[in-house]
């Protein structure tokens, strides 16, 4: 019987609906000879452990008030508890510092949080290089294409000899649910008002808006494309200029200048026979993120969801391989994690090799 542990770190939209897809798939998972164990939940003030293992009807409960960092305190309460994963789903910059110390403590890690790996490329550089250290896994598949198998595909070119040349596309699922329910006439604030229920979007908004969640995303693809960026090395031009020194909630009620700003810019747009797309490029010479006139017979101007798409071109592949599907959203999130958290599984079971695992 393989076993695994997982403390997870977040309770909101794909927290919550990872723990119910793991502890759905609990029965299932045993019958196939892999015992997965839900021993803790840690969020913002609260904290459940349960080293046995939470089930499906019980994973919400027990928590108690949590002063300082619950990351801290469950990793100590579950320090006899191996091998063991923090999955990560949150977007909180302060777990930056707790991947190094799980890490320490001999803590597999599995992510849909971006920040960590989009600041200083020395930080991105040290945090593997501890992973291997340790010989732990760190996956983060869902930090840039959610359930999509985009860095796995990227990761396979580049350890089989392939030379990355470009990556682009649109990165964001929820900058092209917006973008395609623009063309359709719907006023900017109702779609994003939908978005945001609908948990397609950033805990603030303005995270997508700004294009700083896509720039993230560039970064991240440069870097595990082999080149060495620094957050500022990625042009990064807004969908749309936001106030931010309001609260979320004050900015979700002042969107009426920004639906006549977008809908006259998509009817310009329409009236030259073109949409508007938030597209993206990764690539040596140019990486950066920004809304654009694309022509209706454009690949992109097609998207008309919470999609992504993810052109690569490469020494092999000169005519682009294409990656494209939801890229966004709570259930395809958690289940990104949930499939990167069962290949560390495998792994850890298998005693695979993690050399090369960035």
């Amino acid at each position: 019987m393989r076993r695994l542990s997982v403390l997870l770190v977040g309770r909101g939209n794909v927290g919550g609906t990872f723990a119910r897809q793991l502890t759905e798939a609990l029965d299932r998972l045993e019958r196939e000879g892999f015992e997965v164990r839900l021993c803790g939940v840690a969020a913002r003030g609260a904290l459940a452990i349960q080293p046995q293992g939470f089930g499906q009807e019980t994973w919400q409960e027990g928590f108690e008030p949590c002063s300082g960092s619950s990351v801290r305190k469950a990793l100590k309460a579950l320090e006899g508890v191996r091998p063991l994963v923090l999955v990560d789903a949150t977007a909180d910059p302060e777990m930056s510092a707790n991947y190094r110390h799980a890490l320490d403590q001999g803590v597999h890690i599995v992510s849909c949080n971006k920040i960590p790996f989009s600041g200083p490329q020395s930080d991105f550089d040290a945090l593997f290089d501890a992973a291997r250290g340790h010989g732990l896994y760190v996956r983060h598949e869902s930090t840039v294409g959610a359930g999509l198998p985009t860095l796995g595909t990227l990761r396979n070119l580049r350890q089989s000899g392939d030379t990355i040349e470009q990556i682009s596309g649109c990165f964001s699922g929820t900058l092209n649910l917006l973008c395609a329910g623009l063309d359709t006439g719907k006023s900017f604030s109702s779609l994003l008002a939908s978005a945001t229920k609908n948990g397609f979007t950033e805990p603030d908004p303005r995270e997508d808006l700004s294009g700083r969640d896509v720039a993230r995303k560039v970064l991240i693809l440069a870097r595990l494309a082999g080149d060495s960026l620094e957050p500022g090395d990625v042009r990064c031009l807004p969908m749309v200029e936001t106030d931010n020194s309001l609260p979320v909630d004050g900015f979700m009620t002042s969107l009426e200048p920004y639906d006549r700003v977008l809908g006259e810019r998509s009817r310009r747009a329409a009236r030259g026979g073109k949409v508007l797309r938030y597209i993206a490029r990764a690539a040596p010479a140019e990486a950066g993120c920004e809304l654009a006139e694309v022509s209706k017979d454009n690949p992109l101007a097609r998207l008309t969801g919470p999609e992504n798409v993810f052109v690569f071109t490469t020494r092999r592949y000169t005519v682009p391989l294409v990656i494209n599907g939801p890229g966004a959203g709570p259930e395809v999130t958690a289940g990104g994690l949930f499939a990167d958290l069962l290949e560390v599984g495998h792994g850890v079971a298998d005693g695979v090799a993690r050399e090369k695992q960035a």
